[in-house]
């Protein structure tokens, strides 16, 4: 319910629920840790931290509250302190993928990229096999961002071993072209796999921002602007498809469009200098989880 209205824009209607869930059971960690999450997602770290400190008096042995304890961490405190008690999770449950990738994450914001890929191998050692192949297909999203082009290679020979899904190959592959700055080879395999994988809307919306990038470096700002447009469909409130809009659109009213500075993909990285942007995507849950093999989900390559 408190989802639903702060989709309508009635988030007062909504902190109400979340309070009357604690109000109605003051010493239920699940209602604690439940507000806690909502206050962490809709960026009110320091109520979050508040919560899941409760939850985590009442029930420290928990595999969400030491996940939810160690996210709030990585936003109020030192990364240290979020590697704590993600560490303890990873210990205690030693086969939930959640702590691997979380502790990567730290790991990323530090720009630690060798750690972060121990403690991503260690996890697809541990976990079980559908947890082991959304491990690597993170992996491989991790290796893009720091580009580590021959990490890659060797990741997606893995992938081809393990029976992903040849369209979830061809879409990391596009992503290395980038890196490459391969700006037409990777134009057409985004036009190419965008066909393919149309059973995810947030590749989708991914794909038609690199288009973008493509076509921007290519001179082509009329089809940039419509690979924006496309984005836009799908993720109506995306940043840098907004930005990247209005930016083609005063460009073609010029006569000389030049040279437009660019983020991300298309700059020359140190290994290991990319913050992920992933820092802010959600950790799946147990059932369902984002990126399940066998449910067609986005972040892992789902299997033949």
């Amino acid at each position: 319910l408190a989802s639903l209205l702060t989709k309508q824009g009635r988030s007062d209607l909504a902190d109400l629920v979340m309070d009357q869930l604690v109000r109605v059971n003051p010493e239920s960690f699940e209602a604690l840790l439940t507000r806690g999450n909502y206050h962490l997602a809709n960026d009110r770290p320091d109520q979050a931290a508040e919560d899941i400190a409760k939850a985590n008096d009442l029930t420290p042995d928990d595999a969400e509250v030491l996940l939810s304890k160690g996210n709030v961490e990585k936003v109020v405190s030192e990364d240290n302190v979020a590697t704590r008690f993600l560490t303890m999770g990873k210990e205690k449950f030693p086969q939930d993928s959640r702590f691997y990738q979380q502790l990567a994450d730290v790991a990323m914001q530090s720009l630690d990229y060798e750690t972060a890929t121990e403690f991503v191998n260690e996890g697809i050692e541990k976990v079980n096999e559908n947890d082991s192949l959304i491990l690597l297909a993170y992996k491989a999203d991790l290796q893009i961002r720091a580009s580590d082009l021959e990490g890659i290679k060797d990741t997606i020979a893995t992938m081809r071993e393990r029976n992903f899904r040849p369209d979830y190959i061809q879409w990391i592959e596009a992503r290395v072209l980038l890196v490459q700055e391969k700006w037409y080879e990777a134009s057409r395999a985004l036009n190419d796999v965008r066909d393919r994988m149309t059973a995810c809307r947030e590749i989708h919306t991914q794909i038609d921002v690199y288009r973008r990038l493509c076509y921007e470096k290519l001179g082509q700002p009329e089809l940039a602007l419509e690979a924006y447009n496309f984005a836009l469909q799908n993720a109506p409130k995306n940043d840098p498809a907004i930005i990247g809009r209005n930016r083609m659109r005063t460009l073609i009213g010029r006569s000389d469009p030049g040279q437009l500075p660019l983020a991300g993909y298309g700059r020359r990285r140190t290994r290991g200098r990319q913050r992920p942007a992933a820092v802010r995507a959600r950790a799946p849950g147990r059932e369902g989880r984002q990126g399940d093999h066998r449910g067609g989900g986005c972040l892992g390559g789902c299997r033949d």
